[in-house]
């Protein structure tokens, strides 16, 4: 039985399992978007804190820690500039 290999590469592609998603016993849920909420969710509580202590503060000790912690987060989140070719 001669197959066409092109039509192999697709069986093959059909009967692996899907990596994007997560399977639990009660839901399946795609992971990018676990990560990517989970991240955010991180981001925004330390820059909460931060923004927090830097309003509250009342020696400047200690504000380079959060203030540095801000810009981080911040920095983290924007996307670095690139030079597009055309």
């Amino acid at each position: 039985m001669n197959t066409d290999p092109e039509q192999e590469v697709m069986l093959t592609v059909r009967n692996q399992p899907d990596d994007r998603t997560w399977k639990s016993c009660c839901l399946v849920i795609n992971k990018y978007a676990v990560v990517f909420f989970a991240q955010l969710s991180i981001t925004l509580i330390v820059m909460s804190f931060s923004i927090y202590m830097l309003l509250n503060s009342t020696s400047c000790e200690h504000d380079t820690m959060y203030s540095g912690l801000l810009s981080m987060c911040i920095g983290v989140w924007i996307k670095s500039p690139s030079i597009s070719k055309k």
